[in-house]
């Protein structure tokens, strides 16, 4: 069988009707019909080479916003002692 079912720690999101999505690779060439999709009962993304694209394809066809990345932390943010920041314990 050329298509396979990939699992993902987190669930890929909903299509934009709430149907649950799954990635499918196909292992035939992309010039063959293969790559990677995602589907639902009611849509699917285009065939890509590699899985990021086909989500960034999914996001778009339902609408959404594509994964966020996650930013760097500033090296300038300097942690107060909560303590001395409310005065110290009331007693």
């Amino acid at each position: 069988m050329t298509q396979h079912q990939v699992a993902h720690a987190t669930p890929l999101p909903p299509c934009r009707d709430g149907h649950p999505a799954r990635h499918i690779h196909d292992y035939r060439r992309l010039e063959a019909g293969g790559g990677h999709f995602i589907e639902c009962r009611c849509r699917n993304s285009g065939r890509y080479a590699t899985f990021e694209e086909a989500q960034q394809d999914w996001h778009r066809r339902n609408g959404r916003r594509g994964p966020r990345q996650p930013m760097p932390a500033p090296d300038n943010i300097v942690q107060l002692d909560m303590l001395r920041a409310y005065g110290g314990m009331q007693r």
